[in-house]
């Protein structure tokens, strides 16, 4: 991961011999140095030292189009407001706003994945503090209401 003059963070990616060459075009180094697996490897730390001068001398933007000049995989790393502000996870409903009795309309995760079959929903926001006790120690756990009541008197739940 690199951070770049803006502040943004960003991941580059190369797992192929071309892609690694890729990598090196981009910095400025010296292609005949790493043209082989044995020398890429034997080179890692010169390559990974190299590739974090730039993006601290640049903006993500440049740094992303740096790379897909030289074709090389990679990409910003979102933060949680740039998820909430990019469009495509609004499109694949990834984030979603829900209403919540408290605090009004929040945003939160949809279902990830989505399931063809089984698409899933999201029906509420979190429950408050003890909401779903009768819900969980009754039905689920099959605890009787005078135990619920026991726990509830003794401050268990």
């Amino acid at each position: 991961m690199l951070t770049t003059a803006d502040g943004a963070w960003l991941t580059v990616t190369s797992a192929t011999l071309r892609s690694v060459l890729n990598v090196v075009r981009m910095i400025g180094l010296d292609e005949a140095r790493f043209a082989t697996w044995e020398l890429q490897n034997e080179g890692k730390d010169v390559i990974d030292d190299a590739l974090g001068h730039p993006p601290a001398e640049r903006t993500a933007d440049e740094c992303l189009a740096a790379m897909r000049e030289f074709h090389v995989t990679g990409d910003r790393i979102f933060d949680m407001e740039d998820i909430l502000a990019d469009e495509i996870y609004a499109e694949r409903e990834d984030i979603i706003t829900m209403d919540d009795p408290e605090l009004g309309p929040i945003r939160m995760q949809g279902i990830v994945p989505k399931l063809v079959n089984a698409p899933g929903h999201v029906w509420r926001p979190g429950p408050a503090l003890g909401e779903d006790n009768a819900l969980v120690y009754g039905d689920w756990l099959g605890l009787g209401e005078a135990e619920l009541a026991g726990l509830e008197e003794r401050s268990v739940i």
